[in-house]
């Protein structure tokens, strides 16, 4: 045989192909490959004759094991006895087993092949050899191996006490930063592997068990239970032991422990690559780690499937796009349902949603991509990552957006990053202001000498972390601010001796991802930050602050229950000071009523702006006039229109005293004001408002920031209520993508922007695209939010609309009732939102024959909008119309007769795109009180 390298890989290509061949086909295809090199078609015969006799081997081995009965306990294998059964795994049977020849006590897990073919024989014997190579605590280990005298190949395991791993997070009810602890210790075990070159190729949960206390000894094989943990305690130390490598393949080697084809695997946890029966690598077990890590945050598989048959799993694994796992924690399957999946792991369904959305969606989703050389580079990396997370730290797994890149955010939103800028400048001024409130500083006040020391610390800390004076540490053009912050996370790390300093690091950075769009690092940080702070040692009133901040985060990060409770508990805490600083208690009260605002409680929104008010007086200041705008918007939601106009109109009045207003508070102010203008009738000055804020917000947050959506959807509900829909369309689609790519296609911002995309297609009379758009957004709204949410009810009533259009009036009725019923609730009876729902209901009412409800709907409907509009405000038109309409029908003209004339005036006073019509309704029933 050839020593010669280079030769020996030619043999053994030869070798190779051949065996792929049939075996008549094999001869000739040597001499013709070798090319008169006899010496060379030599070596591969001789290959190509001892595969042949160990392969006729293997086969007696095979014979001699067919028709065998199943093991019982008492029987010998080797030198062990049999005492149980405990499973199946692989090609062999996994019995409880203990060594009987006297040489050693040892109770073991013992695999033994069952009713195997000759190729069977061979992977399993070559599974001793993979084995013996891994010795981790993580991996259950070898202690024998062999085939005794009646040709039983066997191989003695650990015997490990647990069960798979998402079995036991779920009896225990471990919470998502459980899981993540016990999934770290699996990508640590299967970085050994792959550090001895050894690919697993069948990682699931039930090759991943989960042992109970520090030792890991105790069942072994698939799905063995052993004894199990009580179910009434949490062991102290649950340890992870990776099993079965049954079909593992060594990387160094020849072993393959596959037959020609494709690689034995799990369907549901195979790779892409698997399935296409392509080449193994590290890579593969990378994306089987990701489907695991998949099924423990979400309790399902990473897709939506209506079928569990192997070619639609493989159809899937090849082409389709997992379900992001915010998502999928929302989305009922047979799997699993929302609550009960939210209760396995300590929590409510909307919670579990936004503590997976951001970092965990990219984690889970870059370790799921279908080319290999996309996923992360090895179970180590994967397992950093998710420490990273764990850590507060920036993840690898960023998406190509806004809020992420920051190197593209510089390149593309010079504005973006000056406001970042600006918001360093204030770290290093105060460390204290809340930095996306774009409040000013009140007067400093006199801190205790600790105090001032560990404000010092932090200023230099902070000026070293950012300071690039040096061109050495700041070279090429392009400035990532995101790298620049992870120094001053790393650094942050390192001050456990130093816990205020620490503190104030983490609130400042957290401020700074906040200003950034970043709002689950902005929180996860913060949080870290109120706990260093709650150890008695920090300022009452920095902790205070800190939780201010938080509030905020969460409130912009779309979870408004957590930011009212945060913010409830800063506002007691301003209350029980001695001498509360009135500045950050105004805005303490101001950021609370925005939280109730998302909440739908706009009574206590609108009392918690005016006390904000009160606290921190009149005076021309950017705080002021952001507590107005938020009184605004208060206002707006409880439908006083008029009056959230005046406080729109004030908050800018306030900002055009400033010498320099914050120009991003300015623009959200010029959209509501806009929003709110155009509510009322008043839509040229509602355009001209709405497109200065579009134009304000984009010069300073650029294209791709969640701020600019906002602004975006002010501007499209001004266009479409003046009938430009189309226009109104192209300004919802950019808002939507923008929403999509930073916050999430579940923020409560994104559903309401894919409501008025829905409400748009409708009022352009695209009723089956309408209908499927608002549908998705009413789901959605349902499962983020709450089916008591107000918004809900305003999204039955856009369906109910459309079912009505396309003649589904039974579903539309139920729909409108629901919605009625729901917006008395939440909105109250006599508002301006009720009001609408009612009208719509009392005209179907009216179809359907029910002329006394319809009759009483309308009429409330009427004198509700006579309540909340400007007297000449088109709704009390079509509302007179309406209830004209019915009086005419039962033949009461004398009293229809004055309605209609007032709604044929008001209707002919606006311009809406479906006036004509209702005009001419107006003037034909007026034709018939006047022939009576």
């Amino acid at each position: 045989m050839t020593s010669d390298p280079t030769r020996w890989t030619r043999v053994e290509a030869l070798f190779e192909e051949a065996l792929g061949l049939p075996a008549p086909d094999r001869e000739a295809f040597v001499d013709r490959e070798a090319g008169g090199d006899a010496a060379l078609a030599d070596e591969v015969r001789a290959l190509l004759d001892a595969d042949a006799e160990a392969g006729a081997y293997f086969a007696d081995v095979a014979r001699s094991l067919s028709g065998t009965a199943p093991l019982a306990e008492g029987d010998r294998v080797g030198p062990y006895r049999i005492t149980g059964r405990l499973g199946e795994g692989g090609m062999g049977t996994v019995y409880r087993a203990e060594r009987a020849d006297g040489a050693f006590e040892r109770e073991v897990a013992l695999k033994v092949l069952r009713d195997a073919r000759g190729g069977d024989v061979r992977r399993f014997l070559a599974e001793r050899q993979i084995l013996a190579r891994l010795d981790h605590p993580a991996i259950g280990r070898l202690y024998d191996g062999g085939i005794d005298d009646r040709c039983h190949p066997f191989l003695a395991m650990e015997l490990v006490e647990g069960e798979p791993i998402t079995a036991y997070c779920d009896r225990h009810r471990l919470g998502v930063e459980a899981r993540l602890g016990l999934f770290r210790q699996v990508c640590e075990a299967v970085q050994f592997a792959h550090g001895r070159l050894v690919v697993h190729r069948d990682l699931k949960p039930s090759n991943v068990l989960v042992a109970s206390g520090d030792s890991g000894e105790g069942a072994s094989g698939k799905g063995q239970g052993g004894n199990a943990p009580s179910p009434f305690s949490l062991p102290s130390s649950p340890r992870v032991k990776l099993l079965d490598f049954g079909v593992a393949k060594l990387l160094d080697t020849d072993i393959e422990l596959t037959q020609t084809g494709a690689a034995p695997h799990t369907p549901a946890y195979a790779a892409p690559e698997q399935v296409r029966g392509e080449e193994v690598t590290t890579a593969t077990d990378v994306y089987a780690l990701g489907v695991l890590l998949y099924e423990l945050l979400t309790g399902t598989r990473p897709y939506r499937l209506t079928n569990r048959r192997r070619e639609a799993v493989q159809q899937a694994i090849l082409h389709a796009e997992p379900t992001q796992p915010s998502t999928a924690v929302l989305t009922p399957t047979s799997e699993a349902d929302p609550a009960g999946t939210a209760a396995a792991r300590a929590t409510e369904p909307t919670r579990l949603r936004r503590r997976l959305q951001g970092d965990l969606d990219r984690i889970v989703l870059k370790a799921l991509r279908k080319e290999p050389e996309r996923r992360y580079e090895g179970a180590a990396a994967l397992g950093r990552d998710v420490q990273r997370h764990l850590d507060g730290l920036p993840v690898e797994a960023r998406p190509e957006s806004v809020g992420y890149r920051v190197g593209k955010f510089v390149r593309r939103h010079r504005g973006g990053v000056a406001l970042a800028a600006l918001a360093l400048v204030g770290l290093l001024g105060g460390l204290g202001a809340a930095l996306w409130q774009a409040s000013v500083a009140s007067e400093a006040r006199d801190r205790a000498e600790a105090e001032a020391r560990a404000a010092d610390r932090a200023t230099d800390l902070l000026v070293d972390v950012f300071g690039t004076s040096d061109p050495n540490q700041a070279r090429g053009d392009t400035l990532n601010a995101y790298d620049i912050l992870g120094r001053g996370l790393a650094l942050v790390d390192t001050l456990g001796a130093e816990p205020a300093v620490q503190a104030r690091l983490l609130h400042a950075l957290g401020n700074v991802y906040g200003n950034l769009g970043d709002y689950d690092r902005a929180a996860t940080l913060l949080r870290r930050a109120i706990a260093a702070r709650r150890d008695g040692r920090a300022a009452p009133e920095d902790l205070t602050l800190t939780l201010s901040n938080l509030g905020v985060a969460l409130q912009r990060g779309g979870d408004a229950d957590g930011a009212v409770s945060v913010l409830e508990e800063a506002v007691a805490r301003h209350e029980a000071a001695a001498a509360p600083d009135a500045f950050r208690f105004a805005n303490t009260l101001s950021d609370l009523c925005l939280a109730l605002h998302e909440q739908g409680d706009y009574a206590a929104a609108e009392a918690a702006c005016r006390r904000a008010l009160a606290v921190g007086g009149e005076a021309p200041s950017e705080a002021t006039a952001f507590r107005h705008s938020n009184l605004g918007l208060a206002l707006e939601g409880g439908g006083e229109l008029a009056a959230a106009a005046d406080a729109y109109r004030r908050a800018t009045q306030v900002r055009a005293s400033l010498p320099a207003p914050n120009p991003i508070e300015a623009a959200y102010t010029e959209g509501n004001l806009g929003r709110v203008l155009a509510r009322l009738g008043e839509t040229d000055e509602a355009e001209a408002s709405a497109r200065r804020g579009v134009a304000r917000m984009r010069g300073v947050v650029g294209d791709r920031h969640p701020d600019l959506a906002v602004s975006l959807t002010d501007l499209g509900q001004v266009l479409e209520l003046d009938g430009r829909f189309d226009e109104a369309l192209a300004a919802y689609d950019e808002a939507l993508s923008i929403q999509q790519a930073s916050v999430g296609a579940d923020h409560p911002e994104a559903i309401t922007t894919l409501n008025n995309i829905g409400v748009v297609h409708a009022r352009a009379g695209r009723n089956a695209r309408a209908v499927e758009v608002l549908t998705e957004a009413l789901d959605r709204r349902r499962r983020a939010q709450g089916d008591d949410h107000p918004e809900v009810a305003t999204g039955l009533n856009n369906v109910a609309t459309l079912e009505d259009r396309l003649g589904r009036t039974a579903q539309a009725l139920a729909r409108y009732e629901e919605a009625v019923t729901l917006s008395e609730a939440t909105f109250g009876p006599d508002h301006a939102t009720t009001g609408s729902f009612r009208y719509n209901l009392g005209r179907i009412y009216a179809r359907v024959g029910r002329g006394p409800e319809a009759e009483a709907a309308l009429r409330q409907a009427l004198a509700t909008f006579e309540a909340t509009f400007p007297a000449d405000h088109f709704m009390i038109g079509y509302g007179a119309l309406e209830v004209g309409r019915g009086l005419v029908e039962r033949e009461a003209f004398d009293e229809a007769r004055p309605l209609l004339e007032r709604a044929k005036r008001l209707i002919e006073a606006t311009d809406r795109p479906d006036a004509p019509e209702r005009l001419a309704d107006a003037e034909a029933l007026l034709r018939r009180t006047e022939s009576s």
